[in-house]
């Protein structure tokens, strides 16, 4: 493991892509620092080396996990027994592998496992919210961080909410506002990496030292995500993988999500009729072809699969069309020796309070164009920009004009610093918040989509009250991008966030007393007068009083 830093090093800066039934115009036009194969369908743009550092600034990447020795560990694990896990899904025809496993599967199991929710198919979290964000609105994969990353800013809808079609290929955006405004409230807090080396044989037996770190993983209740090549899939022997083929890029890469392992599955892989030590043991896949594939939609990876070379005293392999490569290595660490780990993904997810949101409303003819970035400043100004859309960069390609006339809800208490004392007081004058949109669309003029009425921002708490709209600064004919922006001035005692403490503020807070209605956690801020921690009867009288004053 003491090369893992230069694994991860190049996992944020090189290429990683996942693909499965991809289909993608060969006269598409990418940027220099994308790898693109014009010759190959199958190839989808990876994120480039600016998006990786981006999504490492967004979220924090570790490997700082609770590790259990070898000695300790049980010799199985099936986290798909536990009532957390979702029931098997089907992709279909569509490129969504990716989203089904950190989304559906992982993201699902995680936040249903801290609150205690028993998964079905209704209230597992979509795949289709991650996937039309983010597939350019092409049946084309997209990456696994891509997919963190829209987790970690956006949370995710459910099933119910936003049904994923398994032949459909509308690539929506949710026009839910009620439901976006939940998803905001379940998040991926933290992205954990690790991996197994895969130059050599460095798992000889199902109880190697070097199966450790996955393992504890797996045994401390944490669903793995990972990509394998799509020929070591497809040419997968009664659903058992034995071994990673080096086929190359045409074949592309599907996601999947680990839930398990058994110290005691055994198959004979050389089909000598005998179980070797090499023969015994395996990981356990949830995929997304349904529960008429495999072992009811499960599979098996053995353990010598890890390895860049069998730990067969044989040549079992030498008619196998193609060369042997790590089941799981997709990141070369060093190109010329192809040498790399089998890398792997596990998740901290989160129960998020959601104080501010911006609410984006737009109406454009060509979704696929739109770039949004949010901004938060006190007196301490920053110039950052956190870019929420697109999750991945824009780029040029020949597919299909998707329209988009509806919201995007954005958690703008995400935006600034948690430490800043100023943030007690949300009405504090000092707080600015800016939105930058805009369209790289050729012909775009923002100009002309403000005069039309395309685009507007408010402000809103977590239960849908406006706080504050969004003034449109000065643009000019030609441009291709607008700033938006408010400050927030809230007096203490404007509930209802009218601009004055007057009389429907004091029913408000009367009516919330009673148990009548809800108050969002800055109305209880701003109703709290005494700054004691309650919304109460004190606080009543002093509204009133700052109503007949």
């Amino acid at each position: 493991m003491k090369r893992f830093s230069k694994v991860l090093a190049a996992l944020l800066s090189a290429q990683l892509t996942l693909s499965v039934s991809s289909v993608l115009p060969v006269s598409a036009s990418y940027p220099s620092d994308y790898y693109y194969d014009p010759d190959d369908v199958n190839s989808v743009p990876a994120l480039s080396v600016r998006e990786y550092d981006e999504l490492c600034s967004e979220m924090e990447f570790s490997r700082d996990l609770a590790y259990a020795s070898s000695a300790k560990l049980p010799e199985s694990v099936d986290l798909s027994e536990s009532p957390f896990f979702p029931p098997i899904g089907e992709q279909g025809v569509l490129g969504s592998c990716s989203a089904w496993a950190t989304t559906y599967y992982q993201f699902t199991y995680e936040m249903h496992k801290i609150n205690c929710i028993n998964s079905t198919k209704k209230n597992s979290y979509s795949p289709s919210w991650t996937w039309n964000f983010s597939n350019h609105n092409l049946n084309e994969g997209i990456s696994i961080q891509t997919a963190y990353r829209t987790l970690s800013l956006l949370g995710a809808e459910t099933m119910s909410e936003m049904p994923y079609d398994r032949t459909d290929y509308n690539y929506r955006w949710s026009d839910n506002e009620e439901a976006m405004r939940n998803a905001l409230k379940y998040r991926v807090k933290k992205v954990n990496v690790f991996g197994i080396s895969g130059t050599g044989t460095v798992v000889s037996n199902s109880f190697d030292s070097d199966l450790d770190t996955i393992k504890s993983v797996l045994a401390n209740e944490k669903v793995v995500v990972a990509s394998m090549n799509n020929r070591s899939y497809s040419d997968s022997m009664k659903h058992i993988i034995v071994r990673g083929n080096n086929s190359g890029s045409k074949a592309g890469t599907h996601a999947v999500a680990i839930v398990g392992y058994d110290d005691n599955f055994t198959y004979d892989i050389n089909h000598d009729g005998d179980i070797e030590p090499f023969e015994k043991g395996a990981l356990k896949i949830a995929d997304s072809t349904g529960t008429f594939w495999g072992y009811d939609g499960f599979m098996y990876v053995m353990y010598d699969a890890l390895n860049g070379k069998s730990a067969s005293s044989d040549d079992w392999e030498a008619d196998e069309k193609y060369e042997r490569k790590a089941i799981f290595n997709v990141i070369p660490t060093d190109e010329e020796n192809d040498e790399g780990y089998n890398i792997f993904y596990c998740i901290d997810v989160e129960n998020r309070e959601v104080n501010l949101i911006g609410a984006v409303e737009i109406d454009t003819d060509r979704r696929e164009n739109m770039f949004l970035s949010v901004q938060h400043k006190n007196r301490l100004a920053s110039d950052h920009y956190t870019q929420i859309f697109p999750v991945t960069d824009i780029y040029d390609y020949v597919g299909s004009f998707i329209p988009y006339s509806g919201k995007i809800l954005l958690d703008f208490s995400n935006c600034y610093n948690s430490d800043d004392p100023y943030l007690s007081q949300f009405y504090a004058s000092n707080h600015e918040w800016f939105i930058k949109l805009g369209s790289n669309q050729k012909g775009f003029d923002a100009a002309s989509w403000v005069e039309n009425g395309k685009v507007s921002c408010t402000l809103m708490d977590s239960e849908g009250n406006t706080i504050a709209e969004f003034g449109k600064a000065a643009v000019r004919s030609g441009d291709k991008e607008i700033e938006l922006s408010t400050v927030i001035d809230q007096k203490p005692g404007d509930i209802n966030f009218d601009g004055d403490v007057n009389s429907l503020d004091y029913v408000t807070i009367h009516q919330y007393i009673k148990g009548m209605i809800r108050f969002s956690s800055v109305q209880k801020r701003v109703a709290d007068i005494d700054s004691d921690g309650d919304v109460d009867e004190d606080d009543k009288q002093s509204v009133l009083e700052l109503y007949l004053h």
